[in-house]
């Protein structure tokens, strides 16, 4: 039987492909989601899906030893979440969306 922290690792180690197509996916629903926002068509949907997306990143990325991307996503949501109370969703939103973006894509590569 194999000590509980090799055991964890193993399975941390084995989930990571998918882990990573789930990234993949997020990366594509988040560009999705700031396209519809810079084009104005449907900015309070954008924004969820943008937060939901944010959340779900910042969840999991650390256990997978994406810290930074986890971080970033955190950032992310709670400036998200903060921006949709505000008249007008405030300012500087598009730019947190995009370092997600960046973020995803740096830590889910070519």
């Amino acid at each position: 039987m194999q000590n509980p922290p090799t055991a964890y690792f193993d399975a941390i180690e084995a989930l990571r492909p998918r882990f990573r197509a789930a990234m993949s996916e997020h990366l594509d629903n988040l560009e999705d989601a700031l396209d519809a926002l810079l084009d104005g068509s449907d900015i309070r949907s954008g924004l969820q899906r943008a937060i939901f997306i944010a959340h779900r990143v910042s969840g999991t990325a650390a256990t997978f030893g994406w810290h930074t991307l986890g971080e970033v996503a955190r950032e992310t949501e709670e400036a998200l979440v903060a921006n949709v109370a505000l008249p007008g969703f405030g300012d500087g939103y598009l730019s947190r969306i995009e370092d997600l973006v960046e973020a995803l894509a740096e830590a889910v590569g070519p």
